[in-house]
């Protein structure tokens, strides 16, 4: 990827997480935790997550050439194509824990413990961005140019996991 796809990827990610965290979705996200209502707290969390996928697939290209550095040095008795099937089933259980973990991220009660918590609900942001940096990195490991698919698949899975009845209650 170019260095101005980079720039932009990387500014694109910065703006998306600025607009998750901004002092009115937060108020209204919690005032939502309060009355129990969990999607729009998991709207929210999706939005950071999707910022840092953005970034993850602009960067994939270096992330995947230095896990792929890694891994040579981890399997030197290896050849390339046992490490990229490595590499590959490594991406996909990163991909596979960060769906389940959106378990977490839209039970109310949690939500509503983080809201009080300022500390705790800034670093499950940060987590929250990270998973999605990493979920981009995962994805243009698996599928290489066609890693876009991933900015359809991330959001399209954990919002059919949420209302997939993992809620008690979704909107109020």
């Amino acid at each position: 990827m170019s260095r101005a796809r980079r720039w932009a990827a990387a500014i694109l990610s910065a703006l998306l997480y600025a607009a998750a965290v901004a002092g009115p979705w937060q108020a209204a996200s919690g005032r939502a935790d309060v009355l129990g209502c969990a999607l729009p707290h998991a709207v929210e969390d999706q939005a950071i997550v999707l910022g840092g996928l953005v970034l993850g697939l602009g960067l994939g290209d270096l992330l995947a050439g230095s896990a792929r550095s890694l891994l040579r040095a981890l399997l030197p008795q290896s050849d390339d194509p046992a490490r990229t099937s490595v590499l590959r089933g490594a991406a996909a259980v990163a991909l596979l824990v960060a769906l389940a973990a959106n378990v977490l991220w839209v039970r109310a009660p949690l939500d509503l413990f983080l809201d009080r918590h300022r500390p705790l609900l800034v670093e499950v942001d940060l987590l929250l961005y990270a998973m999605g940096v990493a979920d981009g990195a995962a994805w243009h490991a698996l599928l290489d140019r066609d890693a876009w698919f991933g900015l359809l698949l991330v959001p399209a899975m954990a919002l059919m996991l949420v209302s997939g009845g993992v809620t008690g209650r979704g909107w109020c």
